[in-house]
């Protein structure tokens, strides 16, 4: 079936049109009740022409926040009354029953694809437009049951921790609440439209946390790497951050992608976004891990030799 999207539904990113009060009633209480709400800007992503990332703030300190940190949230009440933002959003750092489920780019002039609506129809929850007018944002309760984040070629996102999920109280359709008992339904679903995962070849493992490197000259590339400028900023946008770091190993290690991988594998950094798979950047019938990706999208031009400077990046 194919849907017809509401005007409101096909609109453009609007940096001055921030989240709208009079739909506040529009969010299920279940949520709206918790203490878990933030709010967020849109700021542009460096050197990416009309890409933007949402930037999670602390209401109480006016300042950039970590999301998934407790600290930083307050209450419904408080984002809802807030000036000077872009949006809201609700954020999860433990599994607490909930799913967020991100639908991205799936309204196309006005019509809501059908395996969105498919997706719409056997969750059966409370579905709003995302900040873009592009997606839908869905929310469930119940439980994660893969380990998995992305579906159907990365148009699906799936969270239960570690996440905050902008909304925006514009109801798709019916207003609905979240629904308990679909959750089965979903993840069937989810396994017959998924394509299969390609063989993974030459795969390096990702480690569950960060590592120690034991090589010398592993240890002197990362502490020549921690005392440069852009390893101690502090980034808005942390795919932006891991692909310039990513860079700025490689100019070190002489694009030696083995040894760059080993050496981020030890900074602070680490985070599982790392682990999740992504085309390979040249070969096509590959999957590499989301570090992997980050390395060899990011060659440096330039080379460094210890001891000489052979180019200075």
């Amino acid at each position: 079936m194919i849907a017809q999207v509401t005007p409101q539904g096909n609109r453009k990113m609007n940096t001055n049109s921030p989240f709208n009060p009079s739909l506040s009633a529009n969010i299920p209480a279940l949520i709206t009740n918790l203490d878990q709400w933030l709010v967020w800007k849109l700021k542009p992503r460096t050197a990416q022409e009309n890409k933007f990332t949402k930037v999670p703030y602390n209401l109480r300190t006016a300042l950039p926040s970590d999301a998934t940190s407790a600290d930083t949230w307050t209450t419904f009440d408080q984002v809802v009354q807030a000036t000077g933002y872009d949006g809201i959003g609700f954020a999860i750092n433990q599994p607490i029953g909930l799913l967020l489920i991100d639908l991205d780019n799936c309204i196309v002039d006005g019509i809501a694809e059908d395996w969105a609506e498919e997706l719409i129809q056997i969750c059966d929850t409370y579905t709003e437009y995302s900040p873009s007018g592009q997606g839908f944002h869905l929310i469930l309760q119940g439980q994660k049951l893969v380990d998995k984040t992305r579906f159907h070629y990365n148009q699906i996102e799936i969270y239960d921790s570690k996440r905050f999920l902008t909304i925006t109280g514009e109801v798709y359709q019916d207003r609905k609440e979240i629904n308990d008992s679909t959750t089965d339904l979903l993840f069937q679903h989810l396994q017959q439209i998924s394509p299969a995962e390609p063989v993974v070849k030459a795969q390096p493992s990702i480690v569950a946390k960060p590592t120690e490197v034991n090589l010398p000259l592993d240890r002197a590339i990362l502490a020549k790497i921690q005392t440069h400028p852009e390893y101690n900023q502090k980034w808005e946008d942390l795919s932006e951050r891991d692909a310039r770091i990513a860079g700025l190993t490689n100019f070190y290690t002489g694009n030696n992608f083995d040894q760059t991988e080993r050496i981020l594998l030890a900074t602070e950094f680490y985070r599982d976004k790392w682990s999740d798979l992504r085309p390979h950047p040249k070969k096509n019938d590959q999957k590499i891990n989301f570090l992997r990706y980050q390395i060899e999208k990011n060659p440096s031009i330039n080379f460094y030799i210890f001891g000489t400077r052979f180019l200075k990046r």
